[in-house]
């Protein structure tokens, strides 16, 4: 049984590496973790990436091992994230001059910038600056304890005065002046990707669903960085092959059976291993939060349409695009975006979250969170306690064992309330 996935996701590989391939061309460059606002960079004419990103890169060819092992060696404790793991191992590879493959290599950091919205971030940081001697820059994350109108531009005021230091910051590094005028034209391929990105959302909740969240989740990374004509154009060969699908009554699985919400980062080293055993079961992951945080966090009510307000205004609308994380958030807010918008809009059938053993603010919370969508919703929900990208937390037979007793407990639910699928 083959899984039908979305043929555009084949041009994830080389946007990607055609990006790596471009930084390694600057003579300025950035390492970056969390919501940093990449677009300011490359205005000023300096090449930044995520670090989450590379390392997912890693894992997903499954060569993070000597990565982890080389951080681990220096002092790294067995509980930090398996991305920072990866990053700092790579970082003091690179300054004992070992052999990394071409496709990892990255240039030395000019500095580090942060987005803190992880309690382990700032430490990574600190420790790759140490590395690299090289300066930190922080983007400090509000906490937001609701979702008011106020609230909200309150954090985004503060949010926009940090980015004028940033600017500061940049011309420093640079000895150049930042530019404006090409900041608006990035700002308006960031809100036509953000369009395209809304449709691929919005399509999965199409019966047969066209399109499974790993199908999203395997294309997110041009999402949160390198938003260019190349990312714009694969999220639209990405609808156009969803629209074809849906027209045509074609799903991912060919009997759809059940409609699985996915909650959490993911194992990305199982990308492929989880894709065909949801398939096995006929079963699909029709979304989760994970691949469109960015594109669906805003409240409309706040900037109509999708959170991003005109682009003459090109401060303000980074400042929306990255100052309001999913990390900041109290515990209602995320859950209504999370959780309940997805769950009354896909038709799910049940839940799974995954609560990663290195990542804390993806594993705060998730087991009453999974209480809570029992009680209010009445389908079965699991917490998969696993990792993003350290292969030693997972087990496959224990994986399908507990997505089998999940699809049973689907069964009986709607056994119980008479329904047939």
């Amino acid at each position: 049984m083959a899984v039908n996935r979305i043929e555009a996701t084949a041009g994830i590989s080389q946007v990607m590496d055609d990006f790596y391939a471009q930084i390694r061309g600057y003579e300025k460059v950035a390492w970056c973790m969390g919501p940093v606002p990449y677009e300011l960079m490359f205005c000023a004419g300096v090449g930044c990436f995520l670090a989450e990103n590379t390392a997912t890169r890693i894992a997903a060819a499954h060569e993070q091992d000597k990565y982890m092992d080389t951080s681990k060696a220096a002092g790294l404790g067995i509980e930090c994230c398996s991305y920072a793991k990866i990053n700092i191992g790579q970082a003091l590879l690179m300054e004992q001059g070992a052999e990394i493959a071409d496709r990892f290599k990255l240039p030395k950091p000019d500095f580090i910038a942060l987005g803190d919205a992880c309690p382990s971030m700032m430490q990574w940081a600190r420790c790759l600056g140490e590395i690299f001697d090289v300066p930190v820059f922080v983007f400090d994350m509000p906490f937001v304890e609701g979702d008011t109108v106020e609230e909200i531009k309150e954090v985004l005021d503060y949010y926009k005065k940090r980015l004028l230091e940033f600017i500061t910051f940049l011309e420093g590094v640079t000895g150049k002046p930042f530019d404006y005028d090409l900041l608006k034209e990035r700002c308006a391929t960031i809100s036509e990707m953000s369009l395209w990105r809304k449709q691929m959302f919005e399509l999965q909740k199409a019966v047969p669903a066209p399109a499974s969240f790993i199908d999203g989740a395997v294309c997110m990374g041009p999402s949160l960085t390198i938003r260019t004509e190349a990312a714009k154009d694969l999220y639209k060969k990405f609808v156009e092959e969803q629209m074809y699908r849906v027209a045509h009554g074609i799903g991912v699985s060919d009997n759809e059976k059940y409609r699985i919400m996915w909650k959490g980062n993911f194992p990305w080293y199982k990308v492929g291993a989880l894709s065909r055993l949801f398939d096995k079961y006929n079963a699909v992951l029709v979304d989760g939060c994970y691949g469109f945080l960015k594109d669906c966090l805003l409240p409309e009510k706040v900037f109509p349409p999708f959170g991003l307000p005109p682009v003459d205004d090109p401060l303000m609308h980074v400042a929306c695009d990255y100052a309001i994380s999913a990390y900041s958030m109290g515990f209602d807010p995320k859950y209504d975006i999370q959780c309940k918008e997805f769950i009354d809009d896909f038709s799910i059938d049940a839940v799974i979250i995954h609560s990663p053993h290195t990542c804390r603010p993806w594993g705060m919370g998730s087991f009453d969170m999974a209480r809570r969508i029992e009680d209010e919703y009445h389908i079965p929900c699991i917490v998969l306690e696993l990792d993003h990208t350290d292969e030693s937390y997972y087990n496959d037979a224990q994986v399908e064992t507990r997505i089998q007793a999940l699809l049973e407990a689907v069964d009986a639910n709607r056994a119980k309330m008479g329904k047939i699928r």
